[in-house]
């Protein structure tokens, strides 16, 4: 039976001594590019690891030394690391896209509502420009310099050819049963058009059925809730001029945009927290091109105090005290607002400092 003894002696290797690789600098620069996608400390590690171990040469182990070695090698590696998450707007290459985590708070409790029929107190937004100038006055606080839409290419978002693909794969069944009757299996055919709309065909022997509706079972063919997705180039709110951060703010529009609905009533419901995380998992799917750390931020849809409308209806009240009072809860909700998307800017900070592509800003 073979037993396996450890190697007390091995031949020197072809790569660099570690002497070699000491009076060499730019010996790193040479090293396969594949290696630079680990985590920086990892990289550096094994390099050196791989390094020091053709520096040993044909002689035998000393595991002291080693050991001293080693450590001194994990020490240069932790002050280049360092140096490199010291370094603004620099973003590592763990992978091609990183959405960065929300709030917690924000996803369980802000960001949803509705208007219409159903609704008593009218929820208080802000305009693009209200939260665009917020996220830019905090963001720049850490020393980034951000610029006006910045565009990343390869990612996920809805198609805009999808509703006509759609039309055309239902044009060519109903020309192939007109045509070709013999090759149509009978059942019942649904065809999901985008939108919630749907139509179902029901082929039996010498009659064909067509209904036309909305919601079920049209529900069965996209249970995700959003509209069809395609790669394409997105056109963020505010980046950096290197592309290596870019933030984007969600509002109704948005959800407008990707959710895939059609609404027949007065009462109209939105929840752009859950719009929030469909875009980051579509976002996640990019793997190539340039590293990116997205921002996503969404609009907060805050509500005024409960019952403080109540009050403008008491007796005595007259209708321009009314009027300046509804402005005043105007003022205070938006103000709210403000400080609630400013949290979700403060997190996103917090997330830039952890990964070293910032040093200042935030609480």
């Amino acid at each position: 039976m073979m037993t396996m003894k450890p190697l007390k002696t091995y031949a020197p290797p072809a790569y660099p001594t570690i002497q070699e690789a000491r009076q060499d600098a730019q010996l790193l620069e040479r090293l396969p590019r594949r290696w630079g996608k680990g985590h920086p400390i990892a990289s550096l590690v094994g390099t050196g690891i791989l390094i020091h171990i053709a520096g040993t040469g044909c002689r035998r182990v000393d595991a002291d030394a080693e050991e001293k070695e080693f450590a001194r090698l994990v020490a240069l590696a932790e002050q280049a690391e360092k140096a490199i998450t010291n370094t603004p707007a620099r973003v590592h290459a763990l992978s091609a896209t990183r959405v960065a985590p929300m709030l917690e708070d924000a996803l369980a409790n802000d960001g949803r509502g509705g208007f219409g029929c159903m609704a008593v107190s009218a929820p208080v937004f802000l305009s693009e420009n209200e939260a665009i100038d917020l996220i830019r006055a905090e963001l720049e606080k850490t020393g980034l310099k951000l610029h006006d839409r910045v565009t990343i290419d390869g990612l996920q978002i809805p198609d805009p050819t999808a509703k006509e693909r759609r039309k055309r794969e239902v044009e060519a069944f109903r020309k192939k049963l007109s045509n070709d009757r013999e090759s149509v299996t009978n059942g019942t055919y649904t065809f999901y058009l985008g939108d919630g709309d749907y139509e179902r065909i029901t082929v039996k022997d010498d009659e064909t059925s067509f209904e036309w509706g909305s919601g079920s079972p049209a529900e069965d063919f996209n249970a995700s809730g959003l509209k069809d997705l395609a790669e394409a180039s997105y056109t963020f709110d505010l980046g950096t001029e290197d592309k290596a951060v870019v933030v984007k703010f969600l509002q109704l529009e948005d959800y407008d945009l990707w959710r895939d609905e059609r609404n027949w009533s007065t009462w109209h419901s939105y929840h752009l927290a859950w719009l929030a995380t469909q875009v980051r998992d579509a976002f996640k799917e990019r793997e190539d091109g340039d590293p990116v750390i997205i921002g996503l931020f969404f609009e907060p849809s805050t509500y005024p105090e409960k019952g403080s409308e109540n009050k403008l209806w008491a007796r005595g009240i007259s209708d321009e005290q009314r009027r300046l009072g509804r402005e005043q809860i105007q003022k205070e909700t938006k103000e709210l607002a403000k400080e609630k998307l400013r949290k979700q800017v403060l997190h996103f900070v917090k997330y830039l400092r952890q990964e070293g592509v910032v040093e200042g800003g935030g609480e």
